[in-house]
């Protein structure tokens, strides 16, 4: 069976160091020290993996086929995929495979059976962990050499990856404490950090937004860019009415491209979402609601001035251009019953670490003759909350709120940490219709997601924007 080119497609991916990671029945070990140092300034060292679920009392869970199973889909993968090169001096009647990684500074990979002497062996010299109980039983263990912690971690999700994706029952058998440890793995990433928000156009953000729109505040009618923008900074939020209105037509077909639920608790969370990319909002007919969404970072960026915060930006943000943009624009639909509990989205984790790199949020609204006061479906936002760490307070204590009625043209900018809800629509057939960006600010602050998808077993990348 081949391994698609696809597997390896993605070591440009956004991982962290896995250092040592130990779950009940499976390993993976260094004999480097751990580093705080940048992955590409890290010493290389050599990490092992173990598999002891491949007991050496054949008998007990069909172990021979086992073996065979994890040999023919390691040989498998090394020619299935130009990323690999096996080694020269390879041995077809060798219990030992190896191959290398010139991607990865020629990092060698092995797989290969351990006899007892090679298990007291190991133990001893190379300081290989196998598993929490005094008696090893290990019987096969992989070998990673010359490499740092990063690539280490993109190696073993990969494997794993590639382990699912062979599909021999035997094998998934012995990779269930693989998973544990490729979830531990994923459980702290550091978020996407965004796409350079200048290749975004403002043409039509300036046009659309901030000369023909006015502001809806209490503040009264604002038509200049300058105090629009200074709402935003002052209050943490804006609202301005556009002419850019979302036809039925579209609003049907947004309607139908929207068949996933969210992945969150129904009780937190029970409307339905998609990401549209710029072809998704086209064949929709929202190229231009796309497209002023897409330029508000680039506008932003041009026209706001932004506080230093002691963090240094990261690519492709700068200090005099810190908002990045995210590839996708999200769509939401609600319908009667259906809301969203007060939240964040940039809660405030700890004292001193964020959840992402979230700093604005952008909705423009689709809603065609919309009053909140009786078809509910208001976005519920809570000035000055940028400081809780439980949203939930906001509603406990009462704090003060503003609700904004979700009408077609709309457009919503607040700041992300601010804590918001979706109050309950109430009337059908009425559906709230929604799209949302996130414009990021990606600093070296040290936050990370969590983008492990335990029900599905891999990773959501949507998580890291």
């Amino acid at each position: 069976m081949g391994i698609t080119n696809l597997i390896f497609t993605k070591l440009y991916l956004f991982l962290l160091p896995i250092g040592c990671y130990i779950a009940e029945g499976f390993s993976v070990s260094s004999t480097s020290p751990q580093s705080s140092v940048p992955s590409d300034t890290v010493t290389s060292g050599t990490y092992t993996v173990s598999f002891p679920n491949l007991s050496k009392n054949d008998s007990a869970i069909g172990c021979s086929s086992s073996k065979k199973d994890l040999y023919a889909w390691f040989n498998d993968l090394i020619d299935s995929t130009p990323y690999f090169e096996r080694c020269s001096n390879h041995n077809n009647d060798s219990k030992k495979v190896t191959f290398t990684v010139p991607s990865m500074n020629g990092a060698k990979i092995s797989l290969f059976e351990l006899n007892e002497a090679d298990n007291n062996t190991a133990n001893d010299e190379h300081d290989f962990v196998h598993s929490h109980s005094n008696e090893c039983n290990c019987s096969c263990i992989i070998q990673i050499e010359n490499i740092n912690e990063s690539d280490c971690g993109t190696i073993c999700a990969k494997l794993y990856e590639s382990q699912c994706a062979y599909g021999e029952e035997t094998l998934q058998k012995c990779n269930g404490n693989l998973r544990q440890v490729v979830k531990k793995h994923f459980s702290s990433q550091r978020p996407h950090t965004g796409y350079d928000a200048q290749i975004s156009k403002t043409d039509k953000v300036q046009s659309i937004v901030f000369q023909d729109g006015k502001n809806s505040s209490n503040d009264g009618s604002i038509d200049q860019k300058h105090d629009l923008l200074r709402v935003l900074k002052e209050k943490g939020f804006v609202t301005i009415d556009t002419q850019l209105k979302t036809s039925v037509e579209s609003c049907v077909k947004l309607s139908a491209f929207l068949q996933k639920k969210t992945k969150q608790d129904s009780s937190i969370r029970s409307d339905t979402v998609a990401f549209l990319d710029r072809d998704d909002a086209q064949a929709c007919g929202l190229s231009e609601q796309f497209e002023v969404l897409m330029g508000m970072a680039n506008f932003l960026n041009e026209n706001l001035i932004f506080k230093h915060t002691g963090y240094e930006p990261l690519l492709p943000a700068s200090k005099d251009r810190p908002l990045t943009n995210p590839r996708n624009i999200q769509a939401a639909e609600y319908r009667e019953g259906e809301f969203y509990v007060a939240h964040s989205d940039n809660l405030l984790a700890n004292a001193n670490m964020r959840s992402n790199y979230r700093l604005y949020t952008c909705i423009l609204y689709c809603n065609d003759e919309w009053d909140a006061s009786k078809d509910g479906g208001a976005l519920r936002i809570y000035p000055n909350t940028e400081h809780l760490t439980d949203p939930a307070e906001a509603v406990k204590s009462r704090l003060e709120y503003e609700d904004i009625n979700p009408s077609n043209g709309k457009l919503l900018i607040f700041d992300s940490r601010l804590v918001h809800s979706v109050e309950k629509v109430k009337t059908a057939p009425k559906k709230r219709l929604a799209l949302t960006l996130w414009m990021m600010r990606p600093e070296d602050s040290g936050v990370v997601v969590d983008v492990w998808d335990e029900e599905k077993g891999q990773v959501d990348w949507y998580r890291l924007f």
